[in-house]
């Protein structure tokens, strides 16, 4: 019995998925040239093939959904916010599978939404809840901020208010509470450990130590620092480039910067996303 396109489709989102965290997990978070830009073609390949069914209109979509997907992505990229194995990922798993049917264990019609909506929705949620339970543990600091303490106590404090709200109000479902909690056991951990878990994350490196893509924490780089680099460097930015690296080896500047050299591994929470959007749709439509 030949297995249907429909099942190779979601087959394959899961083992990408799979294979991207397991290369950032395992192989020091780099994701081979090859690997990424295959899945990309492999993508391709299954959207062309929805023009042998005569469905073309959804062929246009998948490319144009998949065209926003890394044009969006590739624009945060510059300015050092995602990795670029991220773009080809999300990419990759547009073109497998534009749009999602019925999910597989629960879950409302999907309302022709793009399927990359609910793994970016499920991934946000699921990197939330995760970078306190990765990073605090890692952390050497043991002391917690008074400001934190109190920002965290308000955070927490809203949400309370407002998940009771809208469940008294019957605005949302048993897994809506279920989503709101998780957010903001995500949300109060990461404002109370706030200091920590960006300590954990950094590491103070010159021109020698880092590596393109390298991302400065630009949070923590105070603006009188900021200053003097953007004055000398013509090449400074968040996202540390080649040209970078030449022109601060170049200038012989030693200057140390913080480079975020332990960042969440967010291949792990994409690969939970594509797992929660798969089996439940998307969590805002759940959560209704």
């Amino acid at each position: 019995m030949l297995i249907d396109l429909d099942t190779i489709r979601i087959a394959s989102v899961i083992a990408v998925a799979l294979a991207y965290m397991l290369f950032d997990l395992f192989n020091r978070r780099n994701v081979p040239s090859l690997f990424a830009y295959g899945t990309v073609a492999y993508g391709a390949l299954l959207t062309a093939a929805y023009l042998a069914y005569g469905e073309y209109y959804t062929a246009m979509l998948s490319a144009l959904i998949a065209a926003v997907v890394f044009g969006l992505g590739y624009a945060v990229y510059r300015v050092g916010q995602i990795g670029l194995g991220d773009i080809t990922e999300f990419t990759s798993i547009t073109l497998m599978l534009p749009f999602q049917g019925a999910p597989l264990l629960l879950g409302p019609p999907q309302l022709g939404l793009p399927f990359i909506l609910s793994i970016v929705i499920a991934s946000g949620v699921a990197a939330l809840v995760f970078v306190p339970l990765y990073y605090i543990p890692r952390s050497r600091a043991r002391k917690v901020e008074r400001g934190s303490m109190a920002r965290a106590v308000a955070i927490g404090g809203a949400y309370l208010v407002f998940i009771g709200f809208v469940a008294v109000a019957g605005l949302t479902s048993v897994y809506g509470v279920a989503l709101l909690s998780a957010l903001m056991f995500g949300s109060v951990f990461t404002t109370l450990y706030e200091g920590r878990i960006t300590g954990s994350m950094i590491a103070m490196l010159d021109a020698r130590g880092m590596e393109p893509d390298d991302m400065i924490a630009m949070n923590v780089l105070s603006k009188a620092d900021a200053a003097w680099f953007r004055k000398r460097v013509r090449h400074f930015g968040q996202l540390v480039t080649p040209k970078m690296i030449a022109e601060l080896k170049r200038k012989r500047i030693r200057r140390k910067l913080p480079v975020y050299r332990q960042g969440i591994p967010f291949a792990f929470p994409i690969f939970v996303g594509v797992a929660l959007s798969v089996l439940f749709g998307n969590l805002l439509l759940l959560a209704l």
